[in-house]
């Protein structure tokens, strides 16, 4: 039998279970999936009941018309919680343990008492529109259209046990209006609490991980949040969130958790520490309101992997060249040289250096008559125009793009975080001849890249004839950004065309003018539009060397 403490529901004794990861699909929040198997099928597989209590269970259903699970609760022959479990296994949804002194207020007392009472419902989310209810049973449909007529759409739905849900809308409200202060732990939107015991609705997090990751990635938005931290120390994972330069503690984990939490990431194609003390990734985190990226940053401690989480925001609109930082003069420069609709941009930079952004300005910039554009990116940042967006996974990308670009006949193809490290060098490749590439790559040395690039006769070849602008950029302070934009002369394009080194062409440019990133940095610590110590963050990044 599962263990009887519900908060962080464990398997120990389903191994049929453990050993079929088909089993534990879970997201936080979905609408009800009906599956062949019934409660009693699911309970006498797991060993939670015996055919005789089930027996037992059907001849008091005939007598009294209840639910199958309700008999068997009133038998003493399970537990709510058992049933909850076997009901989310039917469905397909996730099992929470709700804490009274762990609810948003706020949002309960949003709905009529009667309503929530009526259906033995809670609501414990509101991401956008989508407002995400534990119920006592989901297969209600009368409940679910009540709850969809109170919200004025649709929901989402987890599974919560009778007993929990009504114990906590008593202690909602029957403690008044100060109910924040009445119930120790208590969450106010947009206030979270300095007391590390307070926090969020504890959520059941099955094996994957997926529940616990979302939960906490879903409350930080939503209160505004941009960062969150999972500390392991003393024995337990410390959790915070972020705000400007203020870290609130909201929450404290068993340790447990930490290997769901780094099992889900890695799923999700985050990074992962292989004999290494520091690694950088990033992810898509599904959401009810649709997937959003998150930057990762996994750092080896005495106690375990220390997770930083980085939310992005989607931008809604597609900023000029300008409005990034880029210099009016080179700015003009590029859309003239963007408007001949074929050739090669690179836009270089460490994760979350807002490349994205800079690929969707430059898609912008464009001249879009007439032009089929496909995107190959891990997850949308921010909007790509008429671009066909295709999110596959980066090793799918890298191993289709070529293929796609000739069959779909594209003019315009956006490779994002694809082209990573060694992998640069499929910029060069044929299917990019007479097209135009916007490339976002993590190269963070611009002749580095070059001489990387120009590694062999035909890469040289290619390269100085498809070149159109190489942009390394920095984000500094919030969303500001240092640009090094290099556009290649007609001296450059011959001395790449013949081999020359990196020290070389760094000398060219440099007579032409060109502006490193180091000097934009000095430039503006000059003119007192950013400090020594952030030009100093921004300028300090390991340049990547051939692979």
């Amino acid at each position: 039998m599962f263990s009887r403490d519900c908060r962080y529901l464990t398997y120990p004794a389903y191994p049929r279970f453990r050993d079929s990861p088909s089993t534990w699909r879970f997201s936080l929040l979905r609408r009800p999936q009906r599956v062949a198997r019934n409660i009693t099928s699911i309970l006498l597989e797991a060993g939670v009941v015996t055919q005789e209590q089930i027996e037992l269970g059907l001849v008091r259903q005939r007598e009294t018309g209840l639910r199958i699970g309700e008999t068997l609760v009133q038998s003493g022959a399970v537990t709510e919680e058992d049933v909850g479990w076997a009901l989310s296994r039917q469905l397909g949804l996730t099992l929470v343990d709700i804490e009274p002194g762990m609810l948003d207020l706020e949002l309960v007392r949003a709905f009529r008492e009667s309503v929530l009472r009526r259906s033995d419902a809670l609501p414990l989310l509101r991401e956008g529109t989508v407002v995400s209810f534990a119920v006592a049973d989901p297969t209600d449909h009368e409940v679910i259209d009540h709850l969809e007529e109170a919200c004025g759409g649709p929901v989402d739905l987890c599974v919560g046990t009778p007993t929990a849900i009504r114990r906590a809308l008593d202690a909602v409200f029957r403690s008044g209006p100060n109910a924040a202060h009445a119930i120790p732990g208590a969450v106010i939107p947009g206030a979270p609490s300095s007391d590390p015991s307070e926090g969020a609705i504890k959520v059941v997090w099955e094996r994957s991980g997926a529940t616990f990751l979302a939960f906490h990635v879903a409350s930080a938005h939503k209160l505004g949040m941009h960062e969150v931290h999972f500390e392991p120390r003393d024995g337990q994972l410390h959790v915070s969130y972020r705000a400007n330069e203020r870290l609130e503690p909201v929450a404290t984990e068993p340790l447990s958790v930490l290997e769901a939490l780094l099992s889900r990431l890695d799923s999700l194609g985050g990074p992962a520490l292989v004999d290494s003390v520091h690694a950088r990734g990033a992810i898509s985190c599904p959401l009810p309101a649709g997937d959003l990226p998150v930057d990762v940053s996994l750092l080896a401690t005495a106690f375990g992997p220390s997770v930083t989480l980085c939310l992005r925001p989607v931008a809604t609109t597609v900023p000029t060249l300008e409005d990034l930082g880029i210099a009016p003069v080179d700015a003009a420069s590029l859309r003239g040289a963007l408007a001949s609709r074929a050739g090669l941009v690179l836009v270089c930079g460490p994760p979350g250096a807002g490349g994205s952004t800079t690929l969707a300005s430059l898609l912008e910039a464009v001249p879009s008559g007439g032009l089929r554009a496909i995107a190959f990116e891990p997850y949308p940042v921010a909007p790509l125009g008429h671009a066909v967006r295709v999110h596959g996974g980066v090793e799918s990308a890298r191993a289709l793009w070529q293929d796609v670009t000739t069959g779909q006949r594209a003019d315009v193809v956006v490779l994002d975080d694809v082209l990573t490290g060694g992998h640069v060098a499929q910029a060069l490749a044929a299917a990019g001849s007479r097209r135009l590439l916007l490339v976002r790559t993590d190269w963070c040395d611009t002749f580095a890249l070059l001489d990387h690039l120009a590694a062999s006769r035909e890469g040289r070849s290619v390269l100085a004839g498809r070149l159109i602008a190489v942009l390394q950029q920095r984000q500094v302070i919030g969303d500001s950004h240092l640009f090094e934009v290099l556009l290649p002369s007609d001296a450059l394009r011959a001395a790449l065309a013949a081999g020359a080194d990196r020290a070389h062409l760094a000398d060219l440019v440099a007579q032409s003018g060109f502006q490193t990133l180091a000097d934009q940095a000095r430039r503006r610590v000059a003119n007192g539009t950013l400090g020594e110590l952030e030009a100093a963050r921004a300028l300090t990044q390991e340049p990547r060397i051939g692979l």
